[in-house]
């Protein structure tokens, strides 16, 4: 559904509530049209992140649910305004298996996970070394990449990698689905994963190749790449009675991942960041013009913190 967070807002007195899926918590602020907050509120995950000294680390993807619920729940509590739309971000790089029903299947394997050392070496082999294989992946990045880490998945948890129907790629991708039931994925977050060839989409070609000895199609379990100021889909009403949250109805904008919410505006040489409040960070615009405005100002529903 291609609608904008501006159409969201054309509403009565609306606000928007702004998640990020963070490292050691989910942090929600409720700002207006404006930019002013209304309400903010963070929760820490129930457990913190496993590793250990092989490269594991991981987190579990119901830990993050349940802290976005509880901050969710404690920023609506006796809101008046209505809520126009729920923009999600979050970290980046979360390998994410989910089965058709979306019921998480494994912990995630985090961004600096880095167990799959002889396969990714095993990768590069194949593909004639880490340079080339480099030149055909953007972002190629040894074992933290995920092609290496659905090669570790296929040699040591077979059975996980096929109950399979979706492989999710950022935290945020895992509320959204909870919340709307749409697997997705935004560009930054799906750049950063060395899935992606040189023209920024999947490299199926590429994948299948140094993937072939895999008992599932790849093909069939990456989710859709979308850009990220995009309606996703709505709040269904069995997920806000399931969470308990008054949110039934409410648009779900998928944003940037983390970091790609950080942005660098040259005008009059103030260096800016995009935010909402000091933990939030959203970028409700397609990748390929976040990192400059031509205009002197930013959209409405991005508050410019700026400094010399």
């Amino acid at each position: 559904m291609k609608a904008s967070l501006d159409e969201a807002m054309g509403k009565l007195d609306p606000v928007v509530m702004a998640v990020d899926v963070g490292t050691s918590g989910c942090k929600i602020t409720v700002v207006d049209r404006a930019g002013n907050v209304r309400r903010s509120g963070s929760t820490p995950y129930a457990h913190t992140t496993h590793s250990d000294p092989n490269g594991i680390v991981e987190q579990k993807p119901d830990d993050w649910l349940n802290a976005f619920v509880e901050a969710a729940a404690g920023v609506l509590q006796d809101l008046e305004e209505q809520i126009a739309a729920v923009v999600l971000s979050g970290m980046m790089q979360c390998l994410v298996l989910v089965n058709e029903a979306g019921v998480a299947l494994r912990d995630s394997m985090q961004y600096n996970d880095s167990r799959a050392k002889e396969e990714a070496a095993e990768l590069e082999a194949r593909a004639g070394g880490a340079e080339q294989l480099a030149r055909r992946l953007r972002n190629w990045k040894g074992p933290v990449s995920f092609p290496a880490k659905i090669k570790w998945l296929a040699t040591h948890e077979p059975h996980v990698l096929e109950q399979t129907a979706t492989l999710l790629l950022g935290s945020h991708d895992y509320i959204a689905l909870k919340l709307c039931g749409i697997c997705v994925a935004d560009a930054v977050t799906a750049s950063t994963t060395g899935l992606l060839g040189q023209d920024g989409e999947y490299s199926f070609d590429v994948l299948c190749e140094l993937l072939s000895d895999l008992k599932i199609d790849i093909k069939t379990i990456l989710p859709k790449i979308i850009g990220g100021q995009q309606i996703v889909g709505h709040v269904q009403t069995d997920a806000a009675t399931t969470l308990g949250l008054r949110l039934q109805g409410v648009p779900v904008i998928h944003g940037s991942g983390d970091l790609g919410t950080t942005t660098r505006h040259r005008s009059r040489n103030l260096r800016c960041t995009l935010c909402i409040h000091r933990h939030i960070r959203l970028d409700c615009r397609d990748t390929s013009t976040a990192s400059s405005w031509n205009n002197e100002r930013p959209p409405w529903n991005v508050c410019v913190r700026a400094s010399n």
